[in-house]
């Protein structure tokens, strides 16, 4: 997957998730999109929203489970305007498409967004630069946030299938029954500055 922001590359999790043919025609919608709507802005985002649309029943069976926080009350004006852009491109790219899916509702595409920052992981090379994110359902079911906690995330590159693998690594001796917990946020930040972001994108403190 691609950052949420500014990505200049969309990595594939595997082939079974995004099918090679799916690429072309994907690259083909995007460009069709761009040549009706010229003064639009492509965000990676509303590719991803896309692909999860497309994906095939299992892994939208992984995903439709995953925790999110949409609430239309507490959206502020920012997060409602990217909504509304991330919407509209999306219709766009499935009205180009060669899908059988033809509109999506708002709600259900607001639930999408919500479970990507509510469950994406920040995908870092070996410098520890973002440069992506990536959703992997079963440690976002399993593995918690604390500010105290006893795993640490890298991942793996340069597998024989190009994938980017998730690893965690104990910084403590971990106990049967013991709750496995990383930090979603940077733990050496002040605590006012944890809470607030805490608060912000995941919505507890």
């Amino acid at each position: 997957f691609g950052t949420i922001s500014m990505a200049t590359k969309i990595h594939n999790c595997c082939a079974s998730c995004v099918p090679p043919q799916w690429l072309q025609e994907e690259e083909h919608v995007v460009e069709r999109v761009l040549e009706q709507h010229p003064h639009c802005r492509m965000f990676p985002t509303a590719i991803i929203v896309y692909r999860l649309l497309l994906v095939s029943k299992e892994v939208k069976e992984q995903l439709q489970d995953l925790r999110h926080h949409d609430d239309t009350n507490e959206r502020n004006e920012e997060e409602q305007m990217h909504l509304q852009a991330i919407t509209t491109l999306v219709r766009w790219m499935l009205q180009e498409s060669q899908t059988d899916i033809v509109s999506v509702p708002e709600q259900k595409l607001s639930i999408l967004l919500s479970q990507l920052k509510t469950n994406a992981f920040s995908i870092a090379n070996g410098e520890c630069v973002p440069i992506g994110i990536g959703v992997y359902p079963q440690p976002a079911f399993y593995v918690n946030h604390s500010c105290r906690p006893n795993l640490v995330q890298t991942f793996e590159y340069g597998t024989s299938s190009g994938n980017i693998s998730l690893r965690y690594t104990t910084t403590t001796t971990i106990a049967p029954g013991d709750e496995l917990s990383i930090s979603y946020i940077d733990a050496s930040c002040p605590r006012h500055l944890r809470q607030d972001r805490l608060y912000e994108t995941y919505r507890f403190q």
